[in-house]
């Protein structure tokens, strides 16, 4: 998916994850095999009413680090900085 495709597709992945439809969503961009970059897993908190997502590294599954917010324009200025 290129970073276009990834911008369109971004809504309607961020409002599944929120209604429920799926438990998660992941966010990823095609790269060469010699280009590193991150990947973000989406999860919505239904109790806490938060979105949390997962920043990893797609070719090695390491987590780096987990991030909380409660807006979709948050999470998705957060995906388009993530995943470069």
């Amino acid at each position: 998916m290129n970073k276009e495709e990834l911008k369109e597709a971004m809504k309607d992945k961020i409002a599944n994850v929120k209604s429920g439809k799926v438990e998660s969503e992941t966010f990823n961009i095609s790269r060469p095999p010699e280009d590193f970059g991150d990947a973000v897993e989406l999860f919505y908190n239904e109790q806490e009413k938060c979105f949390k997502a997962v920043v990893f590294d797609p070719q090695t599954n390491t987590i780096f680090s987990e991030e909380k917010m409660e807006d979709e324009n948050e999470v998705s200025s957060f995906i388009v900085k993530t995943v470069k």
